[in-house]
């Protein structure tokens, strides 16, 4: 996610002389080749916002429509030792006696996935461990991916991403795409 749309919406949502109602929105799409996307966006205007997203799938052959049965709301969590001093094996084991069903660690970072309503509380325990949480959401896990050999297919399927992402609204984006690299 460009930098740029992270800053661009917080200054939207604490802009005291913005009158506008920033609102979340979340799009269902078929992608190029039939990828299933679900688009996250904060807007202060939904008939712009609909429209820059269907511009794009337009002009790659993808429309808006339901594909949420392809995916699962899940609860996401990256954290680290903190003030605790603990090891990546005691995190490991806080985070899964707290609630986490898939662990990851990159650096000195841990990152969980967890049922999203349990989010609030497994960052609670991991907090009460005297970790550091770095950062709570919600994504959405795809449950079965689509596999992109084609290389005009893969281009289409890039170029969408990439052009979604430049969208000023847009602040997430989940694809259930798997790039085949040749």
């Amino acid at each position: 996610m460009p930098k740029d749309n992270i800053e661009n919406a917080m200054k939207k949502a604490s802009d005291k002389n913005n009158k506008d109602v920033l609102e979340d929105m979340v799009y269902e799409a078929v992608g190029p080749g039939g990828i299933a996307m679900i688009i996250e966006a904060v807007t202060d205007k939904k008939s712009r916002t609909v429209k820059d997203v269907k511009e794009v799938l337009n002009r790659v052959g993808g429309s808006v429509t339901s594909v949420g049965y392809l995916f699962e709301k899940k609860g996401k969590i990256a954290f680290t030792a903190g003030e605790s001093g603990h090891s990546f094996e005691e995190m490991m084991d806080a985070a899964i006696e707290a609630g986490a069903e898939d662990i990851e660690e990159e650096e000195d970072v841990v990152e969980i996935i967890c049922e999203f309503p349990q989010l609030n509380a497994i960052s609670k325990a991991l907090s009460d461990h005297r970790y550091e949480v770095q950062d709570m959401s919600a994504t959405y896990i795809p449950m079965s991916s689509m596999e992109i050999a084609d290389k005009d297919t893969a281009e289409l399927v890039e170029k969408c991403l990439d052009d979604m992402e430049n969208l000023d609204d847009v602040v997430k984006i989940h694809c259930n795409a798997v790039i085949k690299d040749e």
